[in-house]
């Protein structure tokens, strides 16, 4: 069975334990009837709690963002340590409910459920998406301490920079707007 960087069995069941609701969205994949558009929803559900979110009010693509923007700020971060994309998401519960499946001797056809068949046998698909956009991908994380300035090492380098901004907002604990500029 497939893992997410540094989430443990242990979250899993403590969220399970302190979450009844999202035990019964997990139920889907024991159910052989169970369709994509269920199985990866309730994946999707089950996620943001484990990353921290609110599913009921956050998808998988709003909490990564949230992360990434409190991630940035710090001075070192490990990106794996993000929440996966959500198509990176859906395959990996398409994936997890045909092993399910597969345990629970329910015959599923594995190139429907995130699968690709190769040479060496059944490999995992990969997401057809990039995990950010190819500008920030290809932006580094200024860490200036009184914002960008022409003295910084970012600027000297000529590198694309990202500068991560905080706006305060009453209605919204915080919100956060990734510019990156060339310099």
């Amino acid at each position: 069975m497939s893992a997410l960087f540094g989430q443990g069995k242990n979250k899993f069941i403590i969220l399970f334990l302190k979450h009844e609701e999202l035990l019964n969205r997990a139920a889907t994949f024991l159910n052989p009837q169970a369709t994509t558009e269920q199985v990866t929803e309730a994946g999707e559900n089950v996620l943001v709690a484990l990353y921290g979110g609110d599913p009921a009010t956050q998808n998988l693509d709003e909490l990564r963002y949230y992360s990434f923007v409190k991630a940035a700020a710090k001075t070192k971060f490990n990106l794996a340590r993000l929440p996966p994309t959500i198509n990176a998401a859906q395959l990996h519960a398409m994936r997890s409910y045909h092993q399910v499946q597969t345990w629970l001797r329910n015959e599923k056809d594995p190139l429907k459920w995130g699968w690709m068949h190769t040479p060496s046998g059944l490999f995992p698909k990969k997401s057809e998406k990039d995990p950010a956009p190819e500008s920030l991908l290809q932006c580094i994380s200024c860490t200036c301490k009184k914002g960008c300035t022409n003295a910084c090492g970012c600027r000297k380098a000529g590198k694309q920079v990202c500068i991560v901004l905080y706006y305060a907002n009453i209605a919204l604990d915080s919100l956060a707007k990734i510019q990156c500029q060339s310099f």
